[in-house]
């Protein structure tokens, strides 16, 4: 077979890559318009402790809080995603004297982790806690965005927030820097969130700080 000239083989690339990227989408509009929530792996799966109380969440809530972990990275195990976990669980536990994990929910490259739950209080964005449902994701997104897949579980856990009542369908949708003096989502992450119809900006929203991550706000 002759060898392909220039022109034709850049059709035949651009070609596979539109084809990727139209199954793409496909596959993620299906995910998103699924009736249930995706499997969420249970705090007995991933190792957690028990809590040492907890408060009831008052839902819906009208807003979501995006968090990301900055350490520890991301994982793209479920093994080391359930040690991620207990390492986080441990020190909001031991060294911040909080009552549980902060996050209501966590989500790994691969996977969606159950932290405090649709209804008990957060302690992942401090004065915002009692009205919130926070969401980490598991790594350091300052210069990266998640992955796809991550997008697209973090996108359906809120639609089944909104379909069963936990969250608000008006729901508005920041990221942590907006209520805290923090980088958290990270810089990149930031922008992507900032894209959403659901986003908006917060009244007296503090600056940014150097603090980075997996902070919470009890």
């Amino acid at each position: 077979m002759p060898p392909l000239g220039p022109v034709l083989a850049l059709a035949l690339v651009l070609a596979a890559i539109l084809t990727l990227s139209v199954t793409f989408i496909v596959a993620a509009s299906s995910y998103l318009h699924e009736p249930s929530c995706p499997p969420i792996v249970s705090r007995e799966e991933w190792g957690a402790r028990l809590p040492k109380k907890r408060q009831d969440l008052t839902t819906p809530v009208p807003l979501v809080i995006i968090h990301h972990t900055y350490s520890p990275p991301a994982c793209h195990s479920l093994e080391d995603c359930k040690k991620a976990l207990v390492e986080i669980q441990n020190f909001h536990m031991n060294d911040r004297g909080w009552d549980d994990i902060a996050y209501n929910f966590l989500v790994g490259d691969e996977y969606l982790f159950m932290g405090r739950g649709w209804q008990t209080v957060g302690a992942h964005a401090k004065g915002f806690n009692n009205n919130s449902i926070g969401i980490c994701f598991i790594g350091d997104y300052r210069e990266e965005i998640p992955s796809p897949r991550m997008l697209i579980l973090g996108s359906a856990l809120i639609k089944f927030g909104i379909d069963n009542h936990f969250i608000s369908a008006n729901y508005k949708l920041i990221g942590h820097r907006q209520v805290r003096n923090t980088e958290c989502p990270g810089e990149a992450f930031y922008n992507v969130i900032k894209t959403a119809s659901s986003w908006g900006p917060m009244d007296n929203s503090p600056p940014p700080s150097n603090v980075t991550g997996n902070q919470g706000g009890s």
